[in-house]
């Protein structure tokens, strides 16, 4: 019991200090980027967007034949993504064009090294890249 109690110590003090360099950089960064620190805040703080407003959500009339689902959740994922900004992302392999999971309002993009605030992710090995983003 007394070694957990002296770990658990000397993990807290490791990680208020490493909580005090990352308030002093957040401090500068805000200084500069007060608009990207907001968002990174916001997004860290798991707060809700501070954009959200009413999308103008499609509907879908009642037929025979209907309307598939990954079709329907596409134009209502495209509705609401760009209220959401910036938290809102869409990510696949190579599914994209066939799960209909690409954001395509305008000006969602591509994530890449020259478009960094791009909202579309290409993971390639989806399965480590997925996991790190979560």
């Amino acid at each position: 019991m007394v070694c957990a109690s002296i770990l658990t110590t000397a993990s807290a003090q490791h990680g208020a200090k490493h909580r005090q360099d990352w308030q002093k950089l957040m401090t500068a960064y805000r200084a500069e980027h007060p608009k990207e620190a907001g968002d990174l805040e916001q997004m860290a703080g798991r707060q809700g967007s501070r954009r959200l407003g009413t999308p103008d959500l499609p509907t879908f009339a009642a037929d025979a034949k209907g309307i598939a689902s990954r079709d329907s959740s596409a134009k209502v994922i495209n509705a609401f993504a760009p209220t959401l900004s910036p938290r809102s992302s869409a990510g696949s392999a190579d599914l994209a064009p066939s799960t209909k999971t690409r954001l395509t309002f305008e000006g969602a993009g591509d994530l890449e090294p020259g478009t960094p605030g791009g909202r579309n992710m290409h993971f390639g090995i989806r399965e480590h890249a997925h996991g790190a983003r979560s």
